[in-house]
């Protein structure tokens, strides 16, 4: 009967060390530190362990080792061969298939808070010698952990994943910008290129007065190709900016800037950016393979596919230097919060299999 209990207590501490591995892996190190950090006393139990990191895998897979395999082997010797046999297969069952897929209990909490103490305890006492055997060990056979990506369209897929997930506390301007600039190298110059035929150009000798302000202003350029004879050869650049100073009778070419800058309409996103750092130019006469002008591209245009629209609605003033200075009174930004009730751990709604 005493050789019974005994079996019977070891598999149930063989359980017990499993379900402490769950627990204290539910949620990443970072997380349980994070939510430790905000005040959930649950969390900062369970990191007080957590934080030895290889020491306490190796402990807990040192005891579920041993009271497994002694509850086991002391099981089959006193009980039935078949009854052994059954209960044995359903404590492994148990333990290393249905367990660790499953979602963390009250009953694991209780169980990790019980235990952690006793945990912690062998652990300051067994961390030296652990530390050194886990130290031999990664020296002798370097760990190296698979992020599980292998292409783009793997992090791709971990945005839309993240957008669904019920505790995702990542903003969606910044899943939307990561995501953008994912799909980057996918765009080129022509997909974003003014085309010719909707531009206004502006000839070189023409007199800068009222009537062509007035035009450029009703056109909403902010840049205008400038050309000496003929259309097809853009020889400046017109910013609107420079005309506002600008005193009637002087000529557009007094005013442009004489450095154009070309792309080609096949170049990616990539060199048009290279392009515009090299020339420190933000507008690009655009041409083909047969040397035709086809249109223009700004950096705004490049920049408007990578970073969206603002995502500050409410402020839209950038030129008034005390209205940036008190953006932020207003706005203030809000500390991280993690916790829910300080009996529960914040977790993921589906964790992966330990």
């Amino acid at each position: 009967m005493l050789e019974f209990i005994a079996a019977i207590v070891l598999l149930l501490l063989a359980l017990a060390a499993i379900t402490l591995r769950k627990t204290y892996y539910y949620v990443p190190e970072v997380e349980l530190k994070r939510q430790a950090r905000a005040g959930n006393s649950l969390a900062n139990t369970l990191y007080r362990v957590v934080a030895y990191g290889a020491s306490l895998r190796l402990l807990l897979w040192l005891l579920i080792g041993i009271f497994a395999a002694c509850g086991v082997t002391l099981f089959v010797k006193i009980a039935p061969p078949v009854f052994g046999i059954l209960v044995v297969l359903v404590v492994l069952l148990l333990g290393f298939a249905w367990m660790p897929n499953s979602r963390l209990t009250k009953t694991g909490e209780l169980v990790a808070k019980l235990l952690t103490p006793s945990v912690a305890w062998l652990l300051r006492v067994l961390n030296p010698i652990f530390s050194r055997v886990t130290n031999l060990w990664h020296r002798r056979f370097p760990v190296e952990v698979h992020s599980g990506l292998y292409e783009k369209e793997d992090l791709i897929g971990l945005i839309a994943q993240q957008r669904e997930q019920a505790d995702n506390r990542i903003s969606e301007e910044v899943l939307e910008l990561v995501n953008r600039a994912l799909h980057f190298d996918t765009y080129k110059v022509r997909d974003v290129l003014r085309p010719r035929k909707q531009l206004t150009a502006v000839k070189a000798d023409e007199l800068v007065g009222p009537l062509l302000l007035d035009e450029l202003h009703k056109t909403g350029q902010p840049d205008f190709p400038v050309y000496e004879t003929s259309k097809d050869k853009i020889t400046a650049v017109l910013h609107v900016l420079t005309l506002e100073d600008a005193k009637q009778g002087g000529k557009v070419i007094d005013y442009a800037t004489r450095k154009v800058a070309y792309l080609h309409e096949s170049d990616t996103f990539a060199t048009a950016l290279h392009a515009v750092y090299q020339t420190k130019q933000r507008l690009f006469v655009v041409v083909n393979s047969f040397d035709e002008y086809v249109g223009v591209v700004t950096l705004e245009d490049i920049l408007n596919v990578l970073v969206g629209t603002p995502g500050e609605a409410d402020f839209d003033t950038y030129l008034d230097r005390q209205a940036v200075a008190k953006r932020h009174d207003k706005h203030p930004e809000p500390d991280i919060e993690v916790t829910s009730e300080e009996s529960e751990l914040v977790t993921e709604p589906e964790p992966d299999a330990e």
